[in-house]
């Protein structure tokens, strides 16, 4: 097990070819000098020998042809298996303006698609919190997706808890988030009768992103693509529409992306969502830097978003410091 960790590999035992006993088994705590060799290694399993003395020079057991299967799992998820009160899976983020007492986590698939889902599901869900999952797995990638964003909410969650209180980490299965009568993820049950953090959960083609915080606030993400007229004009104003004309074409995309995702930001910090609405925002103010202020259509009111580019995905973050 030591030789595969090395390689990064993680393994499990499936049989063994031959087992030879050639004594009484050693009283308890005895030493026994073991001698492994590695026979075969394919790229799904390896094969060892082992033999086994019995503490006082002579040999007791022999294995041949001992099998394990191999997983390449990501370290991360081994260290987490292993101590999940410990060990979060998900990563921290570093975004800027990202304010003080916010804890922010993501996740890729691309570093769990070997793990079984139904197994990562009863690490991280509580038993009220599976229902839920197994609604969705008529849809796989559906399904695998808010997985994630329970992943990334939940070991946020887990992290601003213990940094509020200093206490031993949840298990991620001790407590629940649940969507409010308005679709609005909440945390319920923690496990103590401390405060909890309110969260924002967001999920793109693989990828989930989620943040913790005592204040609301809304985050969202989206994987920057193409997008016909016929979108733009549904989302967007007439005066988002002659600002996108002076973007550059080669940045128009990323553009159009960040402006939905901002206003799926704020819609989130209100606790509605946009509820194909869109327009019910409206950009006002924008920046090169990716800042811009959102406007309720409806009361006016006025939001500062900060949006960001990472690879081929936006991020777009905002809070309310009074709520």
């Amino acid at each position: 097990g030591m030789w595969a960790q090395v390689q990064e590999k993680y393994i499990f035992p499936i049989g063994i070819q031959k087992l030879e006993l050639y004594g009484d088994t050693p009283p308890v705590g005895t030493r026994l000098p073991t001698y492994l060799e590695i026979t075969e290694v394919t790229s799904k399993t390896m094969q060892a020998n082992i033999e086994v003395q019995d503490g006082a020079g002579n040999v007791w057991m022999r294995i041949q042809g001992w099998k394990d299967w191999i997983f390449y799992w990501w370290p991360r998820l081994f260290a987490f298996t292993r101590k999940p009160t410990v060990n979060v899976l998900s990563q921290t983020m570093s975004l800027s303006n990202l304010a003080n007492g916010c804890v922010c986590h993501t996740v890729d698939n691309e570093n769990l698609r070997d793990f079984e889902i139904n197994a990562l599901a009863r690490y991280f869900l509580h038993h009220d919190e599976m229902p839920s999952f197994h609604k969705l797995a008529e849809h796989p990638k559906r399904q695998r997706e808010w997985l994630l964003g329970r992943i990334a909410a939940k070991d946020a969650v887990r992290v601003w808890l213990k940094e509020e209180n200093t206490e031993e980490m949840l298990h991620p299965a001790e407590f629940i988030i649940e969507n409010d009568d308005r679709g609005q993820p909440v945390v319920r049950n923690p496990g103590s009768d401390n405060s909890v953090p309110k969260i924002s959960i967001a999920h793109s083609h693989g990828r989930a992103l989620a943040v913790a915080s005592a204040k609301s606030i809304g985050v969202d993400l989206e994987y920057i693509s193409e997008k016909d007229t016929t979108f733009v004009e549904a989302i967007t104003s007439s005066r988002e529409r002659d600002w996108l004309t002076n973007v550059p074409s080669q940045e128009k995309a990323a553009w159009v992306t960040r402006l939905w995702c901002a206003k799926e930001a704020v819609s989130k910090m209100n606790g509605t969502g946009l509820n194909g609405k869109p327009k019910a925002f409206e950009a006002i103010t924008f920046e090169r830097s990716g800042d811009m202020t959102i406007q309720a259509t409806e009361n006016g009111q006025t939001t500062k978003v900060h949006t960001y580019q990472e690879e081929n995905f936006i991020i777009a973050l905002t809070s309310n410091p009074n709520s």
